[in-house]
């Protein structure tokens, strides 16, 4: 059985090329392009997965991840922030509300695939220090 991640992200081209990726490593996945999209997603069906930007229009990342962990019947799901905001205060605010993972832009494809397979098969890698190889992901 497939593996569904849900890919929240609100710039469209970015969105287009982690569906591909994850659809491309055997990954069934719905994307959405803000928090409220994200939430209609979740009620209808509940992913395997969530990747998760930060920086969105109306519900920010942290807002639904915060959402998501007070939540009884979502806050198991693993939570992948994956967002440009490298600085340290938003690194720890995002282990504080419960991320299983805190990836940086622009990543890897190759290593987005490997830290998605680690975190479903259980494991909880924590840091973005991912050898650079293979196409990589901006914006």
């Amino acid at each position: 059985m497939q593996s569904n991640v849900l890919v929240v992200e609100d710039f469209e081209p970015v969105r287009e090329v982690l569906e591909t990726c994850l659809s491309l490593g055997g990954y069934e996945v719905t994307g959405v392009q803000d928090g409220r999209s994200a939430l209609r997603a979740l009620d209808a069906e509940r992913p395997d997965l969530v990747l998760l930007d930060v920086r969105m229009p109306d519900i920010t990342g942290w807002d639904l991840l915060a959402l998501l962990r007070h939540d009884p019947n979502l806050r198991d799901i693993p939570v992948i922030m994956l967002t440009g905001m490298d600085d340290a205060t938003s690194q720890a605010y995002a282990w504080q509300l419960g991320c299983t993972c805190y990836l940086t832009k622009p990543i890897d494809l190759n290593d987005l695939l490997l830290v998605v397979r680690r975190v479903l098969a259980g494991s909880r890698p924590e840091t973005a220090a991912w050898p650079v190889a293979g196409p990589a992901l901006a914006g």
